[in-house]
């Protein structure tokens, strides 16, 4: 049996996979900010989820920068507390297994080539968009090389404060994070379209810029503001088409087809390769 984590700036997301090919026993729990009772609250999540069974491995995402090792987070702004803690020896010694970690929408992008919307592509880019917003470039079912890794949530759109006062990026400007600093309320709270209009356009623009990095076949788009469909995937291809200049075909954005669970496919898809 395998283990699967994916631990968002929110929210932590715990399965199993009994057959390799399945996640089943998925169960949701609120991401401490302190590490120490993140570990405490992951001990006794897994046991409950395990419940006596054997488990061969563990693999997990988490949202943030890692080092070269894949032992250490490094750098997350939704999770600071967290850096430079040694996430994967203590989750090492918390399962009694070995543990494979990886940037949660990395790990999501993986979910989504081998069991979603990214399945008969070559060149993918995957996109999530909740309290932060992340990436990954995936070629020929793999994670693009990278010497730390991918953040296309922190390209400056910015950059002289005409919009935010300050120098912001783009999960400053459409992520769950950046719309509560601007308004003071959460994406739940917030009903005014006129505000999704525009987060929808900011995201537009930042997708743009990914495009024409890293000139995908498709894109895909997922986290917690498209699964509530807050940001219409109708209006990001409108924008896309508008301003996107320089290629002859805009590579078409899509919605994931696993939801909450991608990156605990991705997580399988991991441990289903090595």
């Amino acid at each position: 049996m395998y283990l699967l984590f994916d631990i968002g700036g929110t929210k932590t997301r715990l399965g199993v996979s009994e057959d390799a090919n399945t996640v089943s026993d998925v169960s949701v729990v609120n991401t401490p900010s302190d590490f120490e009772s993140a570990m405490k609250l992951y001990t006794e999540e897994s046991a409950k989820i395990i419940s006596g069974r054997n488990v061969e491995a563990a693999a997990v995402g988490i949202a943030g920068m890692l080092d070269k090792d894949k032992k250490t987070l490094v750098k997350s702004p939704n999770l600071s507390t967290w850096e430079n803690k040694p996430l994967g020896k203590a989750l090492e010694q918390i399962l009694g297994c070995a543990v494979s970690v990886e940037n949660d929408a990395g790990l999501a992008g993986l979910g989504e080539v081998f069991f979603g919307a990214g399945r008969n592509y070559h060149i993918v880019t995957y996109i999530t968009v909740g309290t932060g917003i992340g990436g990954t470039r995936i070629v020929d079912g793999k994670i693009d090389r990278r010497v730390y890794g991918f953040e296309p949530g922190h390209q400056i759109l910015d950059v002289d404060g005409s919009i935010t006062g300050d120098v912001a990026d783009l999960e400053g400007l459409a992520a769950g994070s950046g719309i509560k600093r601007r308004y003071n309320m959460s994406p739940e709270e917030v009903k005014d379209g006129k505000i999704w209009e525009q987060v929808t356009k900011y995201l537009a623009y930042g997708l743009h810029n990914t495009i024409l990095h890293w000139s995908p076949e498709i894109v895909i788009v997922g986290g917690g503001l498209i699964e509530s469909n807050v940001i219409p995937i109708d209006a990001l291809n409108k924008h896309l088409g508008e301003i996107t200049k320089m290629f002859p075909d805009v590579p078409r954005i899509v919605k994931s087809e696993l939801g909450e669970t991608s990156g605990l496919y991705g997580a399988l898809q991991v441990l289903r390769s090595r």
